[in-house]
């Protein structure tokens, strides 16, 4: 059979222009760290399962593999390692590096999502084998790349083999180029990149750099028909999305430069364009989404393609849920078209199904797959037997009709039933979104055929009244002021030394000076103040003058210049800081706090203001006295 190209660019719906739509904001008695969504909404569980599809296609020598049923496999190839493509084997370049580069996306917006449920080390394990293939696929002359391997096998001869891949042997083929490949080159270079972001190793920002460089000096692409075929958007899409997160990792602005040439985003974010992705990373970085304008819309299943409607709908989540974090998209949205693929939600033709194997009773049990086939026969993908080995999370393609009609669950129809890297990499992403807003359900301990559990939990628990304190709980503790954008970075007062204006830093969370800040309530005026636990300082816009982006400064506790906060309830455990006197609230613009850049003030309904998260650390509070010892 032919697997056929996945996207037909043509025949994709037209754009629906983006509607920001901001959560609805009411002052609050105390911040709350618990989550009000339905309990049946397992979004721990989901991310968990939903990456064990990557371990199951792991290819080369997998020490590293979760799956009990999959060993070493194709270790004679010119370039072990990598992950097979879909329901076979065959290593194609495109969606290799649009997967790994998602990934790194969904890791860098809801990396709270990963670390709260325990997947943060299942996905670092998953990136770095991707990235380490990607060095390995790229023989470099000092800091030039002279070439890149950017497949190995051959599709047609690779679906004549119906059979575990640790028994198929020598695929010989392997597709090497020299240039004019970019549209693959330029995505190893952004999941390089990515994963630099993500976890500093600095041979992934070389590769990386050094793949952008060729990609651009190359800018020709690479078909290989009829699997994947590049569209119209040409390479022009990956450059601009390696620009992005290469600017990400260096803040250099010959990057921002190169991203500004990114096209619109009026396409789904998938393997053949991410357009929409780079339009929001230039978004993030410059503050204006006005480029940005295929999310969500509708109540109905969101449908872009016959080819893995289901990986469309995820991706589309996902860019949502990403937009939501700035305040330009509706996670209420993403929420209700997971539910379609969850199978708690009917289609217009009144069916509903579980797509995501192994998550419910009902989830689909035998996705196109070699490897989890019951037998290594010719015949075993048409001869009814159901599956032998469970494909843990893996997304299957879903219905060939919008109006969910043209599924089943068959292993014969590879065109509704297979899986594929690229498909669960914005199952990925719509999981961490839909966790990070919601915080809901609870990672499992057990799953068959996995052989090693990742786990860490589900929602974040309320701060405990202690016993024997007595008097309204309204709340006085400690709390790290934790970007909405960046969660590895703390609001910070840098050695007390802010009382002449110096400049309010963000720092990650382990850095020495970091410091965490007393959250006081005023019950009867109904707003906080922030103030830093080692100076006693407070955190003040003073006299509302930092619209231009003047520093926020900090006066003493005692200064008649400080100002309090009222706290915004922003919705899913986030607030907005609102100044009580002007009205501006804390932002850190484009999220490029890594560096030290201004705590900026804006006007909250501005384009770049953005939400704050407050992580309780512990605290005995004498509510009697109004005293909090702190918890180290």
């Amino acid at each position: 059979m032919n697997k056929l190209n996945r996207l037909k660019s043509a025949i994709i719906s037209s754009a629906i222009a983006l509607t920001s739509i901001a959560a609805p904001l009411s002052n609050i008695g105390a911040p709350s760290l618990t989550a009000n969504a339905a309990d049946g909404d397992n979004y721990a569980k989901l991310l968990q399962y939903s990456l064990y599809l990557y371990d199951a296609n792991m290819c080369g020598y997998n020490s590293d593999c979760g799956i009990s049923w999959r060993g070493n496999c194709h270790t004679s190839d010119e370039v072990p390692g990598g992950f097979h493509d879909a329901g076979d084997h065959v290593m194609f370049g495109q969606p290799q590096g649009y997967a790994a580069a998602t990934l790194g996306w969904a890791y860098y917006e809801f990396k709270d999502a990963f670390t709260a449920t325990g997947q943060d080390a299942h996905l670092k394990v998953i990136t770095d084998k991707f990235c380490k293939f990607f060095r390995d696929a790229t023989v470099l002359n000092g800091n030039t790349v002279s070439k890149v391997l950017i497949e190995k096998g051959e599709g047609n001869q690779d679906h004549m083999y119906w059979g575990a891949p640790e028994t198929q042997g020598d695929r010989g083929r392997m597709v090497w180029t020299t240039g004019g490949a970019a549209n693959i080159t330029a995505e190893y270079a952004a999941a390089l990149a990515a994963n630099y972001v993500n976890f500093g190793n600095p041979d992934d920002l070389k590769y990386a750099e050094a793949l952008y460089n060729f990609s651009k000096q190359n800018p020709g692409t690479y078909s290989v028909a009829p699997f994947y075929v590049s569209g119209d958007s040409g390479s022009a899409d990956e450059l601009a999305w390696a620009a992005g997160w290469l600017y990400k990792a260096t803040n250099d602005q010959k990057y921002l430069s190169d991203l500004g040439n990114c096209p619109e985003g009026w396409y789904v974010h998938c393997w053949e364009n991410v357009g929409l992705g780079a339009s929001i990373l230039k978004a993030e970085a410059t503050g204006n989404w006005g480029g940005v304008h295929e999310i969500g819309g509708g109540n109905e299943y969101k449908f872009y393609d016959e080819w893995g409607s289901a990986r469309h709908n995820a991706t589309a989540q996902m860019a949502t849920l990403v937009a939501a974090k700035y305040n330009h998209g509706d996670a209420g949205w993403a929420k209700g078209q997971m539910q379609y693929l969850t199978g708690d939600k009917a289609f217009q033709n009144g069916r509903s199904y579980c797509l995501i194997v192994g998550f419910k009773d009902n989830s689909s049990k035998n996705p196109h797959h070699r490897a989890a086939s019951p037998t290594a026969n010719a015949d075993a993908a048409n001869d009814g037997t159901p599956n032998k080995n469970l494909l843990v999370g893996a997304l299957c393609g879903g219905p060939k009709m919008a109006n969910g009609d043209g599924y089943a669950d068959v292993r014969s129809d590879y065109q509704a039933n297979e899986v594929a890297v690229d498909y669960n990499a914005g199952l990925v992403g719509a999981a961490a979104g839909l966790y990070h807003f919601y915080k809901t359900g609870s990672t499992v301990s057990t799953i068959p055929g996995v052989s090693k559990i990742y786990s860490g939990g589900g929602s974040t628990p309320a701060p405990v009244k202690p016993s024997g304190v007595t008097g309204q709980l309204i709340f006085d503790g400690i709390y790290y002021i934790s970007s909405a954008v960046n969660t590895d970075m703390v609001l910070d007062i840098a050695g007390g030394e802010t009382r002449n204006g110096a400049n309010v830093w963000l720092y990650t969370q382990n850095f020495s000076n970091a410091q965490r800040f007393k959250v006081t309530y005023d019950n009867s005026t109904k707003t906080y103040s922030i103030i830093s636990e080692l100076s006693g300082r407070a955190v003040s816009l003073e006299n509302g003058n930092n619209a231009s982006g003047a520093n926020v400064d900090v006066e003493s506790w005692n200064n008649s210049a400080k100002e309090r906060w009222i706290l915004k309830d922003a919705g899913n455990g986030f607030y907005s800081i609102i100044s009580q006197q002007s009205g501006r609230a804390i932002d850190v613009a484009a999220g490029k706090a890594a560096d030290r850049q201004n705590i900026q003030a804006y006007e909250y309904n501005g384009t770049n203001a953005q939400r704050w998260q407050f992580l309780f650390t512990g605290s005995n509070v004498n509510l009697a006295s109004g005293v909090s010892e702190i918890a180290t």
